[in-house]
C-alpha cells in the first residue's frame, strides 16, 4: 500500500510484545481459511519461546537492540505498550493477532514510537491491509529496512481501533465466541457461532447521525472502517484509506439469514458497495444511540453495548513496514 507521509527510519530499540495463543489453532480446516482468505504463517520454530528469541535475533543480527515480553492477560499489551514509551523505545512490535494489535495501538496512540507488526494471529487483517508478509523472518526484515508512515485511527468510544469496528451482529457474534473454542478452531469458530445465533438473534433497528447532522439514519448493523478489508480478505469498504482523514461506514438495513449470507458473498466479491439495500458513507464522526442496546467490537475485539461515539484521530499512529 503506496502512503504518503513518509518518516525517516530509527529503530535502534524494539520492544517486543507477543501473544503466546495467538496462531495456537491448527492449521488444518484448510477450506475455511481458504474461503475466508486467511494466509497461514510461515516459519520453523517449535514453541513460542523459540519464536520470541527467534525474531530478537533477526534484529541483533541488524545491530537492533531488541528485547521481549509475552502477554498473560486481556488488557496486559496495552500496559507493556504504555511501559515501552516511556523506557523510550523507538519502535514495538507485535507478533500476534487483530486483538493484540489494538491493544498494544491503544497504550501508544498519539506517540513518536513506530508500530511493527509481524502477523500471527487468526484473520490477520492489519496484515492484509498493509501488505505484511506472512513469513516470519522476512516480516523481521521489511520492519529493519521498512519506512515509517503516519496512519489515521478509528476510536469508538475511549477505545481505538487500526482497521474497523462493528455494531450489531458480528459485535453479538464475538462477545459470543469463547476463548477456549477460538483456540482450538480458530477463524471456524465465529462462522459456526454465527449461523447458530442468527436463528434467534433479535435485529433490532440501530439509530445513529453522521458528522453531527440532527436527521438519524437506521440500519441493522454497522461496520465502520478505516480499511478496505474485514474477517479476512472480504471488502467491506473498498474505498477506505487509512491516511484520509476520513472513516468509511458500511450500513446494513437489510437482516436475517438470507441478507447476511448475501451480504457475506458480496463482501467476498468485492461488490458490497452495489448491493441496493447497503449504504456506504465517508465521515469523521458517528454517534450511535443508545436504542436496543446493542453490542459493539474494535478490532473484531468486543468492547461493550452502546451508546457509541466513533470518531476520526487523524495521523495517530506511526507504522514501519
Amino acid at each position: 500500500m503506496d502512503l504518503p507521509s513518509q518518516l525517516p527510519l530509527d529503530n535502534k530499540k524494539i520492544f517486543i510484545i507477543m501473544n503466546p495463543n495467538s496462531g495456537a489453532q491448527k492449521q488444518g480446516l484448510w477450506w475455511v481459511r481458504r474461503l475466508l482468505g486467511i494466509k497461514d504463517v510461515k516459519h520453523t520454530y517449535d514453541s513460542k519461546e523459540a519464536l520470541l528469541k527467534g525474531v530478537i535475533q533477526v534484529f541483533n543480527h541488524h545491530g537492533i537492540e531488541a528485547y521481549g515480553d509475552f502477554t498473560k492477560a486481556p488488557g496486559h499489551a496495552t500496559a507493556l505498550a504504555k511501559k515501552a514509551v516511556q523506557e523510550g523505545v523507538n519502535t514495538i512490535v507485535v507478533v500476534g493477532g487483530d486483538g493484540t494489535i489494538n491493544e498494544v495501538v491503544n497504550g501508544m496512540a498519539h506517540t513518536n514510537v513506530a508500530l511493527g507488526v509481524i502477523p500471527f494471529g487468526t484473520a490477520n487483517v492489519f496484515g492484509l491491509a498493509f501488505d505484511l508478509s506472512m513469513n516470519v523472518e522476512q516480516a523481521c526484515k521489511n520492519i529493519v529496512f521498512g519506512t515509517k508512515k503516519q496512519i489515521d485511527l478509528g476510536k469508538i468510544n475511549d477505545t481505538y481501533f487500526a482497521c474497523m469496528a462493528g455494531v450489531g451482529f458480528d459485535a453479538f457474534v464475538i462477545q459470543k465466541v469463547d476463548k477456549k473454542i477460538k483456540k482450538m478452531m480458530g477463524a471456524l469458530s465465529y462462522v459456526l457461532i454465527a449461523f447458530w445465533e442468527i436463528l434467534k438473534y433479535q435485529f433490532c433497528p440501530i439509530l445513529f447521525t453522521v458528522d453531527g447532522e440532527l436527521n438519524p439514519k437506521k440500519g441493522y448493523f454497522l461496520i465502520i472502517s478505516n480499511t478496505k478489508y474485514y474477517g479476512g480478505d472480504f471488502i467491506v469498504a473498498p474505498n477506505a484509506m487509512p491516511n484520509d482523514g476520513k472513516l468509511d461506514a458500511c450500513i446494513f438495513t437489510g437482516r436475517g439469514l438470507v441478507k447476511t449470507i448475501w451480504y457475506g458473498v458480496q463482501m467476498k466479491l468485492g461488490r458490497i458497495s452495489k448491493s441496493p439495500d447497503v449504504e456506504c458513507i465517508q465521515c469523521q464522526s458517528l454517534r450511535i444511540r443508545q436504542f436496543g442496546h446493542h453490542s459493539i467490537h474494535a478490532d473484531a475485539e468486543y468492547i461493550g453495548q452502546c451508546p457509541a461515539k466513533i470518531t476520526i484521530a487523524k495521523k495517530a499512529l506511526t507504522i514501519v513496514h
